[in-house]
């Protein structure tokens, strides 16, 4: 076997070196919905809007086959404004929570696809509040823009604080609006998370899959501020 020289095993196990502050936080899941029969564990109960699930791979699409991410379903728009609603969970103790959508943009044709009129829209409600008026990230359409599933971040913000973007015409050309996220701030009690999405025409479709909410970590155990003794 391997031995360790002395200063290899204290660079290992030194809380604050550089190499142990540079590995990535171990990513819990919290909840997840990712629409199938027998949904995926923990689940993140759909309140609103299950009637949008659809087997429909969109082979013939374009981009092909890029309504469902995984599994062999997935929650649909086309010709529609639509609804999501996923229940309140509660999240006291977590630390660095995020919820993810996953989202593509799909058209029947070549010719068409979203444009400015057409969205998708993601609220969080904290807390056991209402959802804010403004939802937290808005990505539109823009002149036919059709991509794909894709699991770079593009657009990221913390609850409270909206963000919006725009597709590119073309298929999958420019920055890929696929994998959003909104962080909740430390110290949320609960989160509900709304999806709205928005198609103007029968040909066009909006898809999500892969709704999660995940967590970094829990809340640090209090430091003692007992005072010692002289």
């Amino acid at each position: 076997h391997l031995t360790e020289t002395s200063a290899e095993l204290e660079q290992r196990t030194e809380p604050n070196s550089a190499a142990s502050m540079a590995m990535s936080p171990l990513v819990s899941t919290i909840a997840v919905q990712d629409f199938e029969t027998s949904p995926a564990t923990p689940t993140w109960t759909i309140s609103a809007g299950s009637g949008n699930i659809s087997t429909d791979t969109g082979s013939g699409d374009v981009p092909a086959s890029q309504r469902i991410r995984g599994g062999s379903r997935s929650w649909q728009v086309n010709g529609a404004t639509a609804t999501l609603d996923l229940a309140s969970i509660s999240i006291s103790g977590y630390t660095g929570v995020t919820a993810t959508v996953h989202i593509s943009s799909t058209a029947n044709n070549g010719s068409s696809g979203a444009d400015v009129g057409d969205s998708v829209r993601v609220f969080a409600a904290l807390n056991g509040g209402a959802f804010p008026a403004t939802a937290d990230i808005t990505v539109t359409g823009n002149n036919n823009a059709r991509w794909s599933y894709n699991n770079t971040v593009n657009d990221t913000t913390t609850a409270g604080t909206p963000i919006s973007s725009s597709g590119t015409a073309g298929t999958n050309q420019g920055t890929i609006h696929s994998t959003l996220e909104v962080n909740i701030p430390n110290g949320t009690t609960s989160v509900a998370l709304r999806i709205i999405a928005v198609n103007d025409l029968g040909n066009e479709i909006w898809n999500v899959d892969d709704v999660t909410l995940t967590t970094t970590g829990a809340t640090p155990t209090a430091t003692s501020t007992n005072t010692p003794t002289s």
